[in-house]
C-alpha cells in the first residue's frame, strides 16, 4: 500500500526488493524446479522479453534503507505482510521475512487471512504489504500483467501511480510490434 509510511517511500520498497535472494527462495522454499523471477512479466507473453531488473543486492538495499532514514533498520516502524492461508504462501512469506531481518535488520510480522477475507482487505486498502500472485489465464500478453498497474487499473490494489508508466501502457495499443515491445520494456523498467 504505497499510501502508507514507510512504504510510500520508493527507496524503502526498492530496499525490500533488493534484500530478497530469489535464487535461495526458489531453491529452499518454493522448490519443484522453479526459476527465480528477474522481472514481473513472464517470458514469452506475446513474444515480449522483459528486462531483467530484479536482483539480489543486500548492500544496495541497506544503503537505500539508510537513505530513507532507517540505518541498519533502526527506527523502522512495525510493518505487516498480509498472506492468505495457503501453505506455500506462508513458507515463502516466512523465508522473505527472515531475509529482511538478516539483510536489513527489520522485523516484519505476518498476518494470515482466508482468501476471501484477504481479497476484502485488499479492496478496502486494509494492508501495508500483501503477498500476491498473478497468472495469465485470460490471455497471454504483457498488457495483462503491466496494464493492471496503470493508475486506474482494475487490479492496481496498491494504488501505485506513475504518469510516464501510464502513457507508455497507453502507447502499446498499436499494431507496430517493435514500438509496442519497446513501450512495454520501458514501462516494466519504471514499474520495477
Amino acid at each position: 500500500n504505497v499510501a502508507r509510511p514507510p512504504l510510500n517511500d520508493r527507496r524503502v520498497r526498492q530496499a525490500l526488493s533488493l534484500a530478497i535472494d530469489r535464487e535461495r527462495l526458489t531453491e529452499r522454499a518454493v522448490r519443484g524446479g522453479t526459476r527465480p523471477a528477474t522481472h514481473f512479466t513472464p517470458d514469452g507473453m506475446g513474444g515480449y522479453t522483459a528486462p531483467d531488473r530484479l536482483r539480489f543486492d543486500p548492500t544496495e538495499a541497506r544503503r537505500l534503507l539508510a537513505e530513507a532514514g532507517f540505518p541498519e533498520g533502526r527506527g523502522f516502524p512495525a510493518v505487516e505482510l498480509l498472506i492468505d492461508s495457503r501453505e506455500l504462501h506462508r513458507v515463502v512469506a516466512e523465508a522473505v521475512q527472515q531475509m529482511w531481518r538478516q539483510h536489513l535488520g527489520i522485523t516484519i510480522t505476518l498476518r494470515n487471512e482466508e482468501t476471501q477475507v484477504l481479497n476484502a482487505s485488499k479492496r478496502t486498502m486494509d494492508f501495508q504489504m500483501v503477498r500476491g500472485s498473478w497468472n495469465a489465464t485470460t490471455y497471454q500478453d504483457p498488457i495483462y500483467f503491466l496494464g493492471a498497474w496503470q493508475t486506474t487499473g482494475l487490479y492496481n490494489e496498491a494504488k501505485w501511480s506513475h504518469a510516464a508508466f501510464d502513457q507508455l501502457i497507453d502507447s502499446t495499443w498499436t499494431s507496430d510490434l517493435a514500438r509496442r515491445q519497446a513501450a512495454f520494456r520501458q514501462a516494466e523498467t519504471i514499474f520495477l
